[in-house]
């Protein structure tokens, strides 16, 4: 006699309903699902301008948060006589002195 041995039933966890966007230097902000399209809030100033709007995915929204990062950071960049690149953010010292790129 063999007897048959019974999986337990695996149900799928389902898909979160909030997600945090981050870039390597900022949280962006929050990601939440909204029926079909994810509705993003700013966290950090620099993201402001993307804040309410919605994407048709979450990978959509990232793309639109590196874009917009990138975009600002050239921005802020300047080149020295010598045609070295500065970044004009504020250093790590909180002093407005610029950084070597």
């Amino acid at each position: 006699m063999s007897q048959r041995i019974s999986q337990p039933e695996t149900a799928r966890a389902p898909a979160p309903a909030a997600v945090i966007i981050e870039t390597a230097r900022h949280t962006a902000g929050l990601a939440v699902q909204d029926g079909r399209d994810v509705q993003f809030f700013a966290s950090h100033s620099l993201f402001l301008a993307l804040d309410g709007q919605r994407f048709r995915s979450v990978r959509a929204l990232e793309r639109a948060v590196s874009s917009l990062e990138a975009a600002i950071t050239d921005q802020r960049r300047t080149r020295d006589s010598r045609g070295q690149i500065w970044r004009s953010w504020e250093g790590a010292a909180g002093t407005d002195q610029p950084e070597a790129a």
